[in-house]
């Protein structure tokens, strides 16, 4: 009866977890002033089961408004949103702005995403956190490291 007790307000606990750090990450925004920078800036993401999901930070944040920050020199690692809690890849642009309300992020300069079996790189992008999609609009470059079925090897 006590392990399963236990069980549920675990369960209960990362269920609640990523929206209590979600909002509270976002209440120290409040805090900050308007359009004055942020050095050393981080973000952690978490998905629906209370793991860490991505990891974002930048060198510098600007602070727009409660749903907009600006970044310079953005890191964002996707980690695998499970007990494991390892990382499985990497987006890297030197400036970007970060949608809070849509946890979206884009940029109109260079982005460059890696993975172990492939790496990305181009300009002019969007980042769709909740849809676990990257669109980049100009000059694409692919590098695949593992074969794709028979078509690639």
């Amino acid at each position: 009866m006590l392990g399963s007790l236990s069980r549920i307000r675990t369960r209960a606990f990362r269920l609640a977890l990523p929206t209590i750090l979600f909002f509270g990450t976002l209440s120290v925004f409040g805090q900050l002033t308007v359009n004055a920078p942020t050095t050393d800036f981080k973000l952690p993401l978490f998905n629906a089961e209370g793991y860490r999901h991505w990891y974002m930070k930048g060198a510098e944040a600007l602070y727009v408004n409660e749903s907009e920050i600006r970044i310079h020199g953005l890191e964002l690692q996707q980690y695998s949103g499970d007990d494991r809690d390892m990382e499985i890849g990497f987006l890297r642009s030197p400036q970007a702005t970060f949608y809070v309300d849509q946890r979206t992020a884009s940029g109109p300069g260079s982005i460059e995403v890696q993975s172990e079996t492939f790496r990305i790189s181009g300009e002019d992008w969007i980042w769709q956190s909740d849809e676990n999609r990257i669109i980049i609009n100009r000059n694409v470059k692919v590098v695949l490291f593992d074969a794709v079925g028979n078509l690639i090897k």
